[in-house]
């Protein structure tokens, strides 16, 4: 198997970009505060992931530390703790009347995606991660989901303050949102051997795929974690664990869920491999454009 040359170095692409945190991201950090606002959890939170990134910390540190903040976060307000624990993706109480407790974040998503016309703006990235981040943190609702979400928001911001693209972080990190039937997650990998499963995906057909890549999570490194909650159990390697991903669940992780579209700005597995084969040129060798059904 050939493999690209190119590599990242221990601290990731653009580890030289510029030596002052955070300082590519300035505008969108403006933005951030201004949207926080007196949201004093979701600020908390978020000073939180500022300084837990400035330390440019490895994958093993990023799950263990946001599983446990995540929950914190979310449990210190839910009264419904059953609910918060329960497995499935989607809101189990919506039977009953005036008991959906996504309705505000579901608004909130809305109204972000709506209002952002412009690039710098955070919320033109994720609308509903932001939405997760300056709400359910504030009132009682949180599940998988929103545990997911929220750390997918930590995670943005982890990557502004170390001036990394959009989806990375250094340390050749990369990390996208998954779900199995029933429950929803986050999962972080190295590029390295993230590039050597895509690689791999290829034997026999000369051309990425996806659904290969699904049903082998596998094969994506033995430095692939997940950011989990609920039960410290579910953190820890991927390798270590039999998981059933679900394409369709999986798509609640797009940039706008309802859109049918892809964007640069989805955390989907999809996308991941797409930087993956950018930053290691893997396109250089295949016809990475081809991608088969996910």
């Amino acid at each position: 198997m050939v493999k690209p040359v190119r590599t990242p170095g221990p601290h990731g692409f653009n580890d030289k970009a510029s030596p002052n945190d955070g300082a590519l991201y300035r505008d969108e950090l403006r933005q951030l505060h201004i949207e926080l606002k007196k949201r004093l959890r979701a600020r908390a939170i978020s000073n939180w992931a500022l300084k837990f990134f400035a330390t440019d910390p490895d994958i093993p540190q990023i799950a263990k530390a946001l599983s446990t903040k995540v929950d914190s976060a979310l449990l210190a307000v839910n009264r419904f703790v059953e609910s918060c624990q329960a497995g499935s993706i989607f809101d189990l109480t919506n039977w009953v009347p005036g008991m959906n407790f996504r309705t505000v974040i579901d608004h909130a998503t809305d109204m972000y995606l709506k209002r952002s016309r412009t690039d710098w703006l955070i919320t033109y990235r994720i609308p509903r991660a932001v939405a997760v981040a300056t709400q359910a943190v504030e009132d009682k609702r949180g599940k998988c989901e929103e545990h997911a979400f929220l750390a997918i928001y930590l995670l943005t911001i982890g990557h502004m303050i170390q001036n990394m693209p959009f989806g990375r972080l250094k340390n050749d990190i990369y990390f996208t949102g998954a779900a199995t039937p029933k429950h929803a997650m986050v999962i972080l990998v190295k590029g390295a051997e993230f590039r050597d499963a895509i690689l791999g995906s290829t034997i026999g057909t000369g051309k990425i795929d996806l659904e290969w890549l699904r049903r082998n999570p596998r094969q994506w490194g033995s430095s692939a974690w997940i950011v989990d909650g609920w039960d410290t159990d579910n953190v820890g390697k991927l390798t270590t664990q039999k998981i059933d991903l679900d394409y369709g669940k999986s798509l609640r992780f797009r940039r706008a869920e309802n859109s049918g579209g892809v964007s640069k700005w989805d955390v989907t597995l999809q996308q991941m491999v797409n930087r993956v084969v950018e930053d290691y040129r893997i396109s250089d060798y295949l016809d990475s454009k081809k991608f088969g059904r996910f």
